[in-house]
C-alpha cells in the first residue's frame, strides 16, 4: 500500500493490530459476568467427557474381519484398531460435542449469552505479525482488501499516520538512567560472550577433540577476544575523538561500536570449523590407534567465510543507530554463531556399533549402494521404504566423508542428519520467536539437554516448508509462492508419506482468503496466493510426470502408495510397551499431539467466538495442527518410542508455535 493511499485510522483498525475483539459495546447492553463463560465452558467440556466416555465404553476390544495380513494383531487377537478409535473420539468426538454444547447453552436457556456481537463473524482480518519490525505502520499491516472492509463510520482518531511502538526497548529508557545503564551493560556482556562460547568450545576441540571439557587454551582465545573487542572499541573511540577518552563519549555511541565490533570479530569462528574438522579423530583398536576423519573440505569453509563476511558488510553499511548496528549483531548471533554452537554441541561421531540387525541396520546401507554403485533408479527398480531423505541420503553423506563402511553410513547420520533436523527446528525457532532471542536460547537448552524429542530425517525439510507457508501468507509475490510450493514438492518426492501435509497447508491457505472476503469479493482476484500455489503445483507435477514417463517408473511411483500404504497396523501393530501410567518423556511425547490439537482448536474456537483477528502464524498454527492430527495415527498402528518420534517430529514445529504463545500471553 503506497503512503499517498492512506485513509484516516477508525477504532477498528487499531483493534484490529492489538488483537482486540473485534465486536463493539452494543449500546444498552451490559457487559456479562466474567463467571457465565467459565461456567458454559466447564459445563459443555464434563457433559462432553461423560458422553464420550460411555460411548467409548460400547466400542469391542476384539479384532474383528477377516483379513489375510498376518501380523501381531492377527496372533494375539489384540484390538489395534481400538487405539485409533479412542484417539478420534479425544480429537475430534469430543471437542465437537462440547463446542456443540456450549453454542446450545449459549443461545438458549439461563446461560445464554447476554451480549450479542454487532459485527458478523466473517470476513476475518488477518495481520502480519508488526513485533518483527518494530515500529510499524498500522495500514501496512492490514491486508489490502481489508482496508476497505473496515468501514470509517467510527469516530476517527484523527488524519496523521499512527505507528505502533514497542511497549518496552532498550531505547525507550534514558541512557544516562542508572538501572538503565546496569541493564544495558549486562546484555552488553551476554552478547560478546557468546561468540566467546563458541570460541572456547571450538578450540577446546581443536586441541583435545573433547567438546566436553574446556582446555586453557580455549579459556585463554575467550579472554583474547574479550580484549580485542574492547581494545577495538577504545581505539575507534580515540580516533573519533581526537584522541580524548571514551569515558567522556556519549555511553549510547560506546554501545554502538560494541555491537558492531563484536559482530564482525564474531565471524572468526566460522573459518575455525576447518581446523575443528581436521582435528575430529576416533581411537581404534586395544592400542588404541588415532584415526583422523576431516570432514570439511577447506574450499566449503573459504566460502562460507567469505558469504558471512559479505553479508555483515552489506548490512552494517546501512546502519547508523545503536538499534541498527544491534540488529546487524543479532543476526549474526542468531544466524551465524547460533547454530554454529549448536551444531558443535550435538555432532558426535558414533564408538562401537555392537551387534547387526538384518533389516533395520541393512536398509539405509543396501539403499545408497544399489541406486549410487549399482545404477538402480529409484521406484523403477528400488521401493524406499521410507523414502530418499531417510534410506538413501542420510547415510549416503556419511559413507561418501568416513568410509563405505557400517560405521561410516551411522557416522553420517550422528554427524550430519541429526544436527541439521535440530538446525532446521533452531531456524524455526529463531523465525517465529521474532525479537524474542532467550527463547531462543531455551529451545536451544531444551536440543541440548536431550528434553526435545523430534528429529527424523524424512521430516527434516518440514520446519522449513512452514517458514515459508508463512511467507506466502504475507505476500502475494510469485516468488515466494514457488518457493513454497518447490519446496513442499520436494518434502513430497523424497519423502512420498508427506503427501498427507499437502491439504493440510492448501486448505488452510484457501480458508484463510475464503474467509476473509465478502460475498461481493468472490471472484479469482480475490485469492491470488492460491491461484499461484495451483499453477505451480500444477507445473511441477507435470514435470514429474514427464520425468516418470521418460524412466519408465509411472507405474511404480503410484504402486508404492498402493503397496505401503495399506496394512501397515496389522502388519506390525503391537500394544504400548511401556507403562503409559507413568511420568516420563516417552508419556508426555505419547500425549503432547493430541493435548496441542485440543489446545489449538479451543484457540481457533475462542478467536472466532469473540470476533478477534488473525495473524498469519495463527494460520501456521492450524495449518501445523492438522498435520499433527493427521499423522499422529502413525505412532498408534506402532505403539513404540521410535514411531512416537516419528509422529512427535511433525508436531514440534506445533510446540514451537504454542510456546511461543504462552510466552506472549504471559507477557
Amino acid at each position: 500500500m503506497s503512503h499517498e493511499s492512506a485513509r484516516p485510522m477508525s477504532v477498528r483498525h487499531v483493534e484490529a493490530i492489538i488483537g482486540q475483539p473485534r465486536d463493539l459495546e452494543a449500546p444498552g447492553i451490559k457487559r456479562e459476568a466474567r463467571w457465565r463463560p467459565v461456567v458454559r465452558f466447564l459445563l459443555s467440556f464434563v457433559i462432553a467427557a461423560v458422553a464420550t466416555g460411555a460411548l467409548w465404553l460400547r466400542i469391542p476390544n476384539d479384532l474383528l474381519g477377516p483379513t489375510d495380513i498376518v501380523g501381531y494383531p492377527i496372533f494375539a487377537n489384540f484390538d489395534i484398531f481400538r487405539y485409533s478409535y479412542g484417539y478420534y473420539f479425544i480429537v475430534l468426538l469430543f471437542p465437537t460435542v462440547a463446542t456443540g454444547i456450549y453454542l446450545g447453552i449459549s443461545w438458549r436457556g439461563p446461560l445464554r449469552r447476554l451480549r450479542i456481537p454487532p459485527l458478523p463473524l466473517f470476513p476475518l482480518t488477518t495481520v502480519p505479525d508488526h513485533s518483527a519490525t518494530g515500529d510499524a505502520t498500522i495500514e501496512e499491516n492490514l491486508d489490502q482488501h481489508h482496508l476497505d472492509e473496515l468501514s470509517l463510520a467510527e469516530p476517527s482518531l484523527g488524519s496523521e499516520r499512527m505507528t505502533v511502538r514497542p511497549v518496552a526497548s532498550a531505547e525507550s529508557v534514558p541512557a544516562d538512567a542508572p538501572a538503565s545503564l546496569l541493564l544495558d551493560s549486562f546484555w552488553v556482556g551476554a552478547r560478546v560472550a557468546l561468540p566467546v562460547a563458541a570460541l572456547v568450545l571450538e578450540c577446546s576441540i581443536i586441541q583435545t577433540g573433547n567438546r566436553h571439557v574446556p582446555t586453557l587454551a580455549g579459556i585463554g582465545v575467550g579472554v583474547v577476544y574479550i580484549a580485542a573487542v574492547l581494545g577495538s572499541v577504545s581505539i575507534i573511540q580515540r580516533s573519533a575523538g581526537g584522541g580524548h577518552s571514551h569515558r567522556h563519549r556519549h555511553p549510547t555511541t560506546w554501545r554502538s561500536e560494541v555491537a558492531r565490533v563484536n559482530s564482525l570479530l564474531a565471524l572468526g569462528t566460522v573459518p575455525l570449523l576447518w581446523f575443528v574438522s581436521q582435528s575430529t579423530e576416533v581411537a581404534v583398536g586395544p592400542g588404541p590407534r588415532i584415526v583422523r576423519y576431516p570432514w570439511l573440505p577447506w574450499w566449503v569453509a573459504a566460502i562460507l567465510t567469505i558469504a558471512a563476511f559479505m553479508a555483515w558488510r552489506r548490512g552494517i553499511r546501512k546502519t547508523g543507530t545503536l538499534a541498527e548496528r544491534r540488529a546487524v549483531e543479532s543476526n549474526v548471533l542468531t544466524w551465524i554463531i547460533g547454530p554454529l554452537t549448536l551444531f558443535l554441541v550435538t555432532a558426535v561421531l558414533p564408538g562401537a556399533l555392537g551387534t547387526f540387525s538384518a533389516f533395520d541396520d541393512a536398509q539405509y546401507l543396501a539403499s545408497p549402494q544399489l541406486i549410487f554403485h549399482h545404477g538402480l533408479l529409484p521406484w523403477r527398480d528400488i521401493y524406499l521404504l521410507h523414502g530418499m531423505l531417510q534410506d538413501v541420503l542420510d547415510s549416503w553423506v556419511g559413507l561418501l566423508t568416513f568410509g563405505n563402511t557400517r560405521w561410516g553410513g551411522n557416522a553420517g547420520i550422528e554427524m550430519f542428519t541429526f544436527p541439521l533436523g535440530w538446525l532446521t527446528i533452531y531456524a524455526f525457532s529463531a523465525y517465529f520467536c521474532k525479537r524474542n532471542r532467550l527463547f531462543l536460547v531455551a529451545v536451544s537448552g531444551l536440543i541440548v539437554g536431550g528434553l526435545l524429542m523430534g528429529v527424523n530425517p524424512r521430516f527434516i525439510p518440514l520446519p522449513l516448508v512452514l517458514i515459508l507457508f508463512d511467507l506466502v501468507l504475507r505476500r502475494t509475490t510469485q516468488r515466494w509462492t514457488w518457493l513454497f510450493m518447490g519446496a513442499l514438492f520436494v518434502q513430497v518426492i523424497l519423502s512420498p508419506e508427506s503427501i498427507l501435509f499437502v491439504p493440510c497447508l492448501l486448505v488452510v491457505l484457501l480458508a484463510k482468503e475464503l474467509t476473509g472476503q465478502t460475498r461481493r469479493d468472490w471472484s479469482a482476484a480475490g485469492f491470488p496466493r492460491t491461484l499461484r500455489c495451483i499453477v505451480a503445483g500444477l507445473a511441477l507435477s507435470i514435470g514429474w510426470m514427464v520425468y516418470l514417463v521418460l524412466t519408465g517408473s509411472v507405474t511404480s511411483f503410484f504402486s508404492y502408495f498402493i503397496v505401503f500404504s495399506s496394512g501397515h497396523v496389522l502388519e506390525g501393530g503391537v500394544p504400548t510397551n511401556w507403562p503409559v501410567y507413568t511420568v516420563s518423556l516417552t508419556s508426555l511425547y505419547w500425549a503432547l499431539p493430541s493435548i496441542l490439537w485440543l489446545l489449538t482448536f479451543l484457540r481457533v474456537t475462542v478467536k472466532l467466538r469473540l470476533r478477534r483477528t488473525w495473524t498469519t502464524m495463527d494460520w501456521v498454527m492450524v495449518a501445523s495442527a492438522a498435520m499433527t492430527l493427521i499423522y499422529f495415527p502413525k505412532a498408534l498402528d506402532r505403539a513404540d518410542a521410535g514411531h512416537i518420534n516419528e509422529a512427535v517430529s511433525v508436531a514440534v514445529p506445533l510446540l514451537i508455535l504454542w510456546l511461543i504463545e504462552l510466552l506472549r500471553m504471559g507477557d
